[in-house]
């Protein structure tokens, strides 16, 4: 009986996770007010009402592109550190080829 209550609870933690985890983002971003993102050669550099942060190129060294977005992920096997650069953002479709130009340059595309 116990082993079935806790299989249950289980079930249920991992089908919520996923969501408080995001609500949980949205609140810090909402927090932090509206983000802009500069890549230049030597990374990228987020900037919030709250501050500034670059990320250097040796630091996110891989991307993966998608229709919405490029992710920028850390070296590790879980990927613990990203950095997303939403497309709804560029003025159109030259700025996502720059953007793909430079990300191609500095980073490896998996």
């Amino acid at each position: 009986m116990f082993l079935m209550v806790w299989s249950g609870l289980t079930a249920v933690m991992f089908l919520f996770l996923p969501r408080l985890q995001a609500r949980t983002v949205q609140r810090v971003a909402a927090r932090n007010g509206v983000f802009r993102a500069l890549v230049t050669d030597a990374g990228v550099t987020v900037t919030t009402d709250a501050g500034s942060s670059t990320i250097y190129w040796s630091g996110q060294p891989r991307y993966r592109e998608s229709a919405q977005l490029f992710t920028l992920y850390s070296d590790d096997k879980n990927a613990t550190c990203f950095t997303l650069l939403p497309k709804r953002g560029l003025s159109g479709p030259a700025d996502a080829d720059r953007l793909r130009s430079i990300l191609d340059r500095h980073l490896t595309r998996v």
